[in-house]
């Protein structure tokens, strides 16, 4: 009896962690972009909206792949979903790094900002 409770608290989690992580991007969207977006209500129809998707795709995952536990195809697909969602900024961060690694640190040093 045991196990059964311990597969449900996984399953609970991993579901927890799927709706965070498919809604953090559009809070943070909203967050960012606050003063042009028209009402609130419209981040609550896009979030619901991203949920409603990441459920649809983690059951077809889930009959696609029948050898996964059902927690793993949650937690699966609100990784694919973040991804997807912060792929931008994560493509952003990634040039940043590299730019940075092109410069030498005496280039860093001798670095005076420009006006714009």
């Amino acid at each position: 009896m045991r196990i059964a409770g311990s597969n449900t608290r996984i399953l609970i989690e991993s579901t927890v962690v799927t709706i965070v992580l498919s809604t953090v991007v559009v809070l943070d969207f909203y967050a960012t972009n606050a003063s042009q977006l028209t009402s609130a209500t419209q981040v609550v129809h896009y979030a619901a909206g991203t949920l409603a998707t990441v459920a649809v795709c983690a059951a077809c995952l889930r009959l696609l792949l029948p050898g996964f536990a059902l927690w793993q195809t949650i937690l699966a697909t609100g990784l694919a979903t973040f991804t997807f969602y912060s792929y931008g900024r994560i493509e952003g961060l990634l040039k940043s790094v590299a730019l940075l690694k092109s410069v030498s640190p005496a280039e860093v040093a001798d670095y005076t900002p420009q006006a714009i």
